[in-house]
């Protein structure tokens, strides 16, 4: 049996399950990742993603030459780069991790099962994470999630069986995939994205997360919600998580082990308080990670979430199409010092923390009336973790336009009270800000102090959330909504905690 490994989101060898699988029946096989052009050419699959692949691929392919495993690398569209594949080397079986992404990835894969089916191979997906594919009853989450996580983690195989591929790695192929890497690290010099932005590597991640786990995590609760601590003070293993260099099983039971340790700490056994605050923290940490995947299965189940809201009824809202508007917004331009100090920081480092991540998407829909379909592709090509499921959740979460959800949206004034009082972010990241004092920056809006250059609000933030909340809870309490929310709920709502009858829920702006 010959087999062709095809990696997508998964650069990593420890808890690898199409390795494991490989390794445990001794398959012969090569492994392969295909730069497709059609995909490079849309917003998933930016300058920053393409650089998140291209370290990824280093790294795996450094450690398959060390198991004498040839790793190839081709340029072209899927379905016509296996044929060429199949022919050289006469294939069984294709195997990969399922994907869970969005129609184009979805359709991409519809194509290779299409194709594997007419040239006689059998295509094996193995899961990565504990979304599941054809899930009948979201009740069924929770044994999913229990299930994946009690088993062990995958080792790093040891003697994996590579297939010769000299045919494949001919002469005209090396220059061809040569000249690619070529010109696409060029790119990414001229942008300096190596200073930028975080390693992604499978050692990057593993180091990253001991580091989490045994100092940074310690201030964890409490400090993710401000852009000044969250850099610190959070995991940084999203763009991890995202690429595939470290699985979510590995995190949650390396931070499991680690509770553990906190709460019988040796030699007395006896956590003190310091141990208690670090073992809370992580147990908060534990409990976004099961929202993950919640976030991610509703895109398994419905892949066209960047073009149609979850909710029917919330469908046909008449948003502004103001590209002028949409780029002041994306470019840190729009007068609002927290907005844009957060939209500048995340053109730079790809990264912002998940509060601020909300209060930039709310302002586009409830401040600027922008439609949240383009606001979510313009974020999501700089989102340097971009992950599809977790991405289109919340922007339509942040938009209002799910119906279950608490309508929230973010006062950027509020926010920077909160989250910023010092300035200290907003002065890093609008240097034209830096000599104005903390109280000029806050009462800006007043017009007490006259910020310039900086300019004046492109809009009234509050007259426009106004108007835009009204709108949003005039559908969200209409009968529209009523028709519909109970089927969003059955298909697409957690049911990881119920919700408190007798909480009060808080509908004012954040």
């Amino acid at each position: 049996m010959r087999a062709l490994y095809l990696h997508k989101r998964d650069f990593r060898f420890f808890d690898n399950e199409v390795l494991n699988w490989l390794n445990e029946n001794m398959i012969e096989f090569a492994p392969v990742y295909i730069w497709e052009p059609s995909l490079m050419a849309t917003y998933e699959f930016g300058d920053m993603h393409q650089f998140a692949v291209a370290q990824s691929l280093d790294g795996v392919r450094e450690r398959y030459a060390k198991q004498g495993v040839p790793f190839i690398e081709c340029v072209g569209e899927v379905v016509r780069t296996l044929d060429e594949l199949h022919e050289e080397l006469g294939i069984d079986i294709l195997i990969s991790h399922m994907e869970h992404g969005t129609e184009a990835t979805f359709r991409r894969d519809i194509a290779i099962k299409e194709w594997c089916q007419s040239a006689g191979v059998r295509w094996i997906e193995l899961p990565g994470s504990t979304v599941k594919r054809g899930l009948k009853s979201r009740d069924d989450r929770i044994k999913v999630w229990n299930d994946h996580m009690a088993a062990r983690l995958k080792p790093v195989p040891k003697e994996l069986i590579g297939m010769k591929v000299d045919g494949v790695l001919s002469k005209w192929h090396a220059d061809q995939i040569s000249e690619f890497r070529f010109e696409l690290n060029q790119k990414h010099r001229l942008l300096d994205f190596e200073s930028r932005l975080q390693p992604v590597t499978e050692k990057a991640a593993h180091d990253t997360l001991q580091d989490f786990l045994n100092e940074r995590s310690v201030k964890y609760r409490g400090g993710i919600s401000s852009p000044n601590s969250a850099l610190t003070h959070g995991s940084r293993l999203s763009v991890h998580l995202a690429w595939g260099t470290l699985s979510v099983r590995c995190v949650y039971k390396t931070a499991k082990q680690k509770m553990f340790e906190l709460q019988n700490p040796l030699p007395d056994g006896k956590p003190d308080a310091g141990q208690r605050r670090h073992y809370l923290s992580l147990k908060s940490f534990t409990a976004r990670l099961h929202w993950r995947d919640h976030f991610i299965q509703r895109l398994e189940d419905q892949p066209d979430m960047p073009d149609h809201a979850l909710n029917p009824a919330f469908e046909n809202i008449e948003f502004l199409q103001d590209q002028a508007r949409l780029h002041a917004w994306l470019e840190g331009r729009t007068g609002e010092p927290m907005i844009d100090a957060c939209m500048r920081c995340l053109q730079a480092t790809g990264f912002i923390n998940f509060r601020m991540r909300s209060m930039c998407l709310s302002y586009g829909v409830y401040g600027l009336h922008l439609d949240w379909r383009a606001l979510g592709r313009a974020m999501a090509e700089v989102f340097y973790d971009y992950e599809p499921g977790i991405h289109w959740s919340q922007v339509q979460m942040q938009a209002g336009v799910v119906g279950i959800n608490t309508i929230r949206v973010y006062s950027p004034d509020k926010q920077l009270l909160d989250q910023d009082p010092d300035c200290k972010f907003v002065k890093h990241w609008i240097p034209e800000l830096s000599e104005f004092t903390a109280e000029e920056i806050k009462n800006y809006r007043n017009q007490l102090f006259d910020l310039d250059p900086h300019p004046m609000p492109i809009v009234p933030f509050k007259e426009q959330s106004a108007s835009m909340k009204k709108l949003i809870y005039g559908i969200k309490n209409g009968a529209e909504n009523r028709k519909h929310k109970e089927e969003v709920y059955r298909r697409h709502g957690s049911r990881f905690s119920r919700p408190n009858p007798n909480r009060k829920v808080r509908r004012n702006s954040d």
